[in-house]
C-alpha cells in the first residue's frame, strides 16, 4: 500500500454545511458533476460529500450509491482526513490503508485506489470530493490531482450557496501542520514562529517591517499579512528599486494634470489605489531620500499629497515593507522613518537555516511546475532531493524555484526527476552528488566559532530584537540564535 499526501494548504478551518440537496435539480447537477469528474480522470466513479458539525456525510456521486454511505467524523477515513486537514490526499490501494475505515458497502465493491480533494469558499473547507477506482490499484499522477483541484473549485462553487455560516474549526493536529501559501512552507520550528507572529499582527493597522535575504519569501508573506489583516481594499505593490527615482513620487502619491511635463492627465497614484487595503513597499532601502518625508508623513498621519497639487488627502492604508538591506544607523535612511516602519519587524531566515523547509518545498514547487507546465512527473529521486537538500540556496526560495523548473523541462512526462536530468550550466556544478567531499572552503564555512554570552549581549545591545542580524554578525544560525537570547532573557 503506499498513501501519499500530494498537496497541502495552509490555515485550517472548516465550514459546516446545510443539507440543502433534496431536490431533484441538485441531484442531477450533483451527478452530472461527478460524472465529468470520473471521465475526466478515468475513474470507476466519483462522490461528494459536505461537513455536517462534526460530520462527513456524503450527498451524492457517480458509479455507487455514496449517499448510503454513513457519515463519519471529522479526520475519520481517507476523506474525512481530506476535509479536516485542508490537502488533497491519494492511495494506490486504501484496502490495505489503516487509517481507512471502509463501510460495509463499500468493501462490497471493492474499491480500491482514492484520491480526494477539499472543497472550499474563501471562508474555509465546506466538504470533500473523491476519485476511485474499484477491485484494482492506479498510481495517481501529478496532471491528475491538478485537474481534481481545478475541478474542485467548481464543486464548490455549487455547494457554498446552501452553506450555513461559517464556524472555524481547527484539526487537533493544526499546530504541527505545514503553513504553505503562494510557495511559502514553514515546517521548520523557527520559520513556524515567523508565520506565528505574523498573523498575530496582522489584525493590527500599524507598519511591518519584513527583513531577509534576496529570494526568501518577503512578499509571500507580505501577502499573508493582508490576507490575515481582515482589510477589505487591495494589496498594492510598490517595487522602490525597480522604478527610476524622477518617477517613483508621481507613481506612488499620483499627480495632477500638468504638474509636469508629459502629465497631459491626472494619476490616482498607488497610495490612493491602496484605500482600504495594504500598500507594500518592496526594496524600501532603496526609497530616495527626497521621498522618505513623505513616506513618513503617510504613516504618522495617513496624509498624501498628489504632485503639483496643494490639498491634503486622507487615506485608510496599511504600510508593510520589506528589505534585503541593513537600513539600520549605519545607513543612510533616515531612521525616523525605519522606527515607524519597524513598528513591528519580522525576519525570516534563510533557506540554509531551515532545512526541515527545503524538502517540503521541493515537493510543492514540482506540484506547481507540473501544473504550470503541463508536464507531470512521479517527483524527484532519492539522489536528487539529496543533492538538493545540501545545497547551501544562496538565492533561497526562488533560486530553487528556478532550478526545479529547469529539472522539470529535461524530464519526460510521468518519469522520475533524476540526476540525468539536473541542468548542469545552472546547477550541476554547484550541488555534487551526496558522496562528494566538501570542499575545504566549504568546511572551512561550516566551522562556527564559539559564540560567549557576552557576544550574544553585545550584539543584542548594537541590534535590539533583530535576531537575523545578530545571528549573522556572529556566524550562527537563526533558531540558535534566538534559543540564547531567550534563555538570557533577552528575547520575549
Amino acid at each position: 500500500m503506499v498513501t501519499k499526501v500530494l498537496s497541502e494548504k495552509r490555515d485550517v478551518s472548516v465550514r459546516t454545511c446545510g443539507c440543502g440537496f433534496g431536490g431533484a435539480g441538485d441531484n442531477s447537477t450533483l451527478l452530472a458533476l461527478c460524472h465529468r469528474v470520473a471521465g475526466r480522470l478515468g475513474a470507476d466513479t466519483c462522490g461528494i460529500a459536505i461537513v455536517e458539525g462534526s460530520l462527513v456525510r456524503y450527498v451524492g456521486g457517480y458509479g455507487f450509491d455514496w449517499e448510503n454511505v454513513p457519515a463519519v467524523e471529522l479526520g475519520q477515513s481517507l476523506l474525512g482526513q481530506v476535509v479536516a486537514n485542508r490537502r488533497v490526499i491519494g492511495s494506490r490501494d486504501m484496502r490495505g490503508d489503516p487509517r481507512c475505515e471502509l463501510s460495509t458497502a463499500a468493501r462490497r465493491m471493492d474499491i480500491a485506489a482514492f484520491l480526494g480533494c477539499p472543497l472550499e469558499d474563501q471562508q474555509g473547507v465546506i466538504g470533500g470530493v473523491l476519485a476511485a477506482h474499484m477491485r484494482r490499484p492506479f498510481d495517481w499522477l501529478g496532471d491528475q490531482v491538478v485537474l481534481l483541484e481545478s475541478m474542485a473549485s467548481s464543486i464548490g462553487l455549487f455547494i457554498r450557496p446552501v452553506a450555513t455560516p461559517a464556524t472555524r474549526r481547527h484539526t487537533p493536529n493544526s499546530s504541527q501542520a505545514e503553513v504553505a501559501a503562494r510557495g511559502l512552507v514553514y515546517h521548520s520550528e523557527g520559520s513556524r514562529q515567523v508565520i506565528e507572529f505574523a498573523r498575530k499582527v496582522a489584525p493590527n493597522d500599524t507598519a511591518v517591517l519584513i527583513c531577509g535575504e534576496r529570494g526568501t519569501g518577503k512578499s509571500e508573506l507580505a501577502r499573508v499579512i493582508h490576507e490575515s489583516s481582515g482589510r477589505s481594499g487591495p494589496l498594492v505593490t510598490v517595487s522602490c528599486a525597480e522604478l527610476p527615482a524622477e518617477l517613483l513620487e508621481s507613481e506612488m502619491f499620483g499627480h495632477v494634470r500638468g504638474a509636469f511635463t508629459g502629465a497631459v492627465t491626472s494619476r490616482r497614484g498607488l497610495v490612493l489605489s491602496a484605500e482600504g487595503g495594504t500598500l507594500f513597499l518592496d526594496e524600501i532601502g532603496d526609497l530616495p531620500s527626497h521621498l522618505q518625508p513623505k513616506l513618513l508623513r503617510l504613516i504618522e498621519r495617513k496624509e498624501v499629497r498628489q504632485v503639483g497639487e496643494d490639498r491634503v488627502r486622507t487615506v485608510d492604508v496599511r504600510i508593510l515593507a520589506a528589505t534585503n538591506r541593513d537600513i539600520g544607523p549605519a545607513s543612510e535612511f533616515r531612521q525616523d522613518l525605519r522606527d515607524r516602519l519597524a513598528s513591528h519587524m519580522i525576519t525570516i531566515p534563510p533557506l540554509r537555516e531551515r532545512p526541515e523547509d527545503i524538502s517540503r518545498l521541493i515537493d510543492r514547487l514540482v506540484m506547481e511546475a507540473a501544473e504550470s507546465f503541463q508536464h507531470p512527473v512521479k517527483g524527484v529521486s532519492r539522489r536528487v532531493r539529496a543533492a538538493l537538500l545540501k545545497y547551501a540556496w544562496p538565492g533561497n526560495i526562488r533560486e530553487l524555484q528556478s532550478v526545479i523548473k529547469g529539472m522539470m523541462l529535461r524530464t519526460p512526462r510521468g518519469h522520475v526527476v533524476s540526476t540525468a536530468d539536473i541542468p548542469p550550466a545552472t546547477f550541476g556544478e554547484r550541488c555534487k552528488s551526496p558522496g562528494t567531499k566538501p570542499s575545504s572552503s566549504r568546511r572551512q564555512h561550516r566551522t562556527r566559532p564559539r559564540v560567549t554570552d557576552q557576544d550574544l549581549r553585545h550584539e543584542h545591545n548594537k541590534n535590539p530584537g533583530n535576531v537575523y542580524r545578530i545571528a549573522k554578525n556572529l556566524g550562527i544560525s537563526w533558531p540558535a540564535a534566538q534559543k540564547r537570547l531567550k534563555k538570557l532573557t533577552l528575547l520575549d
